[in-house]
């Protein structure tokens, strides 16, 4: 990046100083106002860093905001910048301020997969460099109930704190120890928690920290009061915590510490954990946190229900915050999926199989030989068989069963004989004549395998599940798939004819992307809007020039969908992948 006196010079450098200016204020409104004007002025120039600083900025002062919808389409954006950019670190920052938004909004698989992303990028970064990734990561997989999945990252953080200079690293160690600390709660590991937050408070810079002091001690009587809930210690620590929230305005650890006293004091004394419940509910509300809302509003229903109180304003606020959080998970949600498709140089495993070497008797090999053709006679039999049985089905059907009519007579055919000649020629000959042998009958097998999938029956009673089925099944190892959330479309509303089509549209374009395109990464995101029911496949490919590509397989498709009242549309160019829109 520039230094700051290049950008002095320049209308960009004065408007970064009246940003820096105003943040450092928390005029944070008037930043934003700012920011967007100093992108727009950096786009004109085409200037990429000025551009991906001033969405970073955007990002940033919106977060502070609590306006995470807005903070996360801002960090995206960012994130592509610096992608194109090649700089991975400012990437890799990007991916963790996106992570925490997920978590804040209780997207905790979202939020382990963009800080596992970002780690990747951070591959030769210092531990600092590397911990909040690996924080998130813990952090989400606890949350998500995978206790024994977030204990081993834990572990992995502990070996790495081990192995290098903690001095550099003391305020990440104390989350690090807090969470290890909550972990071990929730494993009913009692006095092993306790031992860790009594080894924090006992640390000189933590007690001058209110903050941090704060919350190791509510932590610390939370556990004392779940090991024996009548010990005489846990409600004075409680109270203790509260009133150093109180006086440092700390409104998230006030929210925490309100929810604690309100569990605690809930069986014994229901009229005090409602006023805590209460006090919860309103600082979630004045900083905005939707998850930390419908924590509050869960212990107010419940301690209601027990006094009989009326409970019909919490259930309706309930089900608002309730429905607003989820469009905003969603929403969100489809941006990463996109993003991860667009900007994704993340290092990927090249996972090269390893031909078995051709030591096999003739013996094995004939069997092999037989079990093949069996196979490959079986498969022409079904396809003939489920032609005869559907021969008033649409044009586009009988098409494609002719067409894999031909592929079996001109290509399987011709293969069989081969192997035959090579079978014959093994008598005698060396063991290289072996490995064509072996060569030629795994392709056979392939070429098999791959008949039987194509026509096999579509159940589209489960449909979610034959989609979820159909993509794995043709996913490449050294591809990357990306779908939105199959089972939040409603599949029900469209009649069987359209789901057929639209599973044998997917099906052609996932053999086309596999076959020829040389991609490493496939999207497919399914939305509703209205009532159609849209599907976005893209793939990152070499492309094709539509107007010199046979587009047989793509004809197909769309005679299909036009069969059904459905439609299907595609574009792509040389060296610009493939994009194509189905809608039922």
């Amino acid at each position: 990046m520039p230094k700051e006196t290049a950008l002095e010079a320049s209308v960009l450098g004065q408007l970064d100083q009246r940003i820096k200016r105003l943040a450092k204020t928390q005029q944070l409104d008037s930043a934003i106002v700012l920011s967007k004007e100093m992108a727009v002025k950096a786009k004109d120039l085409g200037d990429s860093i000025a551009l991906a600083k001033s969405h970073f900025r955007l990002g940033y002062y919106n977060k502070k905001l609590f306006n995470h919808l807005e903070a996360f389409k801002n960090y995206d954006k960012a994130l592509a910048l610096y992608t194109g950019l090649k700089d991975q670190a400012l990437a890799a920052a990007m991916l963790i301020s996106m992570a925490n938004i997920q978590k804040a909004i209780g997207d905790f698989n979202g939020a382990y997969i963009s800080a596992t992303d970002a780690l990747s990028l951070l591959e030769n970064s210092s531990v600092k460099e590397k911990f909040p990734a690996y924080h998130i990561i813990t952090v989400s997989l606890k949350e998500e109930g995978k206790t024994q999945q977030s204990l081993e990252w834990s572990d992995r953080i502990k070996k790495l704190i081990e192995q290098n200079d903690a001095a550099n690293i003391k305020s990440q160690i104390i989350n690090f120890e807090n969470t290890r600390a909550n972990i071990l709660i929730d494993l009913n590991q009692y006095d092993e928690a306790v031992t860790y937050f009594q080894k924090l408070l006992d640390d000189e810079s933590i007690v001058e920290n209110k903050k941090v002091y704060a919350m190791v001690l509510t932590n610390l009587a939370r556990v004392l009061w779940l090991k024996d809930s009548f010990n005489d210690e846990s409600e004075s620590m409680f109270m203790k915590g509260l009133k150093i929230r109180e006086a440092i305005s700390d409104v998230s650890g006030l929210i925490s510490n309100n929810i604690n006293l309100a569990k605690y004091h809930q069986e014994n004394s229901p009229a005090k954990a409602l006023q805590f419940a209460k006090a919860a509910l309103q600082y979630s509300e004045a900083l905005n946190n939707p998850v930390a809302q419908l924590e509050a509003l869960d212990l107010l229903l419940s301690i209601k229900s027990k006094i009989g109180a009326s409970v019909t304003q919490e259930v309706n606020l309930y089900s608002t915050k309730n429905k607003h959080l989820k469009l905003i998970q969603n929403k969100i949600r489809d941006i990463y999926a996109l993003t991860k498709f667009n900007s994704d140089q993340l290092e990927r495993e090249n996972l090269i199989l390893q031909a078995e070497t051709a030591k096999k008797d003739k013996q094995k090999a004939l069997i092999l030989v037989v079990l093949i053709i069996v196979v490959l006679i079986s498969s022409i039999f079904m396809i003939y068989k489920n032609a005869t049985r559907k021969r008033e089905l649409l044009e586009a059907s009988i098409k494609t069963e002719a067409k894999i009519s031909k592929k079996v007579h001109d290509e399987l055919a011709n293969d069989i004989s081969g192997v035959l000649n090579y079978v014959d020629l093994w008598y005698g000959e060396k063991e290289e004549s072996k490995e064509k042998v072996l060569t030629h009958l795994s392709s056979l097998y392939k070429k098999a395998r791959d008949i039987s999938i194509t026509h096999a029956h579509i159940d589209v009673r489960d449909y979610d599940k034959a989609l979820r089925n159909l993509i794995a099944q043709h996913h490449p190892k050294d591809m990357q798939v990306i779908t939105s959330p199959v089972n939040q479309i409603n599949w029900d509303s469209k009649s069987e004819a359209k789901k057929i089509a639209l599973y044998k549209g997917l099906q052609e374009l996932l053999v086309n992307t596999k076959k020829h395109s040389k991609a490493t990464s496939i999207s497919i995101v399914f939305k509703n809007e209205g009532k159609k029911i849209i599907t976005i496949y893209t793939d990152n490919g070499v492309g094709f020039m539509v107007t010199e590509q046979k587009l047989n397989g793509l004809n197909n498709v769309e005679t299909r969908m036009k069969e059904s009242d459905s439609s299907f549309s595609f574009e792509s160019s040389k060296g610009k992948g493939f994009r194509a829109h189905l809608v039922i």
